[in-house]
């Protein structure tokens, strides 16, 4: 034993009560990034990347199966992309998204029990494009 005298549990707690470690909280702005960068759906659910690429068929597929679609234009990176476009899905259900030559991605999110289509960039679906 080196003399050091070992630090209880007791002690830590004790410690941690006194000061005690505070995050600031910012709030979600729904449908949109706040001013950390976090994202969240119209109604107000903190998105999560699920998958950070997926194919056009996996896209296609997921919005089959429910998903929401944002549309992030400018293709920058996973979420910097400027105003974000939330379509109705039904605008894009049953098409798979193409790619444009440009450059764009797709990419997968969930928000709680939600699944989300992130489209980044030059990519047409459906006859849409922003």
């Amino acid at each position: 034993m080196t003399g050091r005298k070992r630090t209880s549990m007791a002690d830590i707690l004790a410690e941690a009560k006194r000061h005690p470690r505070v995050e600031a909280v910012v709030p979600l702005v729904p449908g949109q990034r706040n001013e950390v960068d976090e994202l969240s759906t119209p109604d107000g659910v903190r998105m999560q990347p699920a998958f950070d690429e997926i194919d056009g068929e996996t896209a296609r597929r997921e919005v089959e199966a429910g998903a929401l679609v944002v549309w992030g234009g400018c293709g920058c990176g996973p979420t910097d992309c400027g105003e974000l476009e939330w379509p109705d899905p039904a605008l894009v259900r049953g098409a798979t998204p193409t790619i444009g030559r440009d450059g764009g991605w797709l990419s997968l999110w969930t928000a709680g029990q939600t699944r989300v289509v992130f489209v980044h960039g030059s990519v047409t679906w459906g006859g849409y494009a922003p």
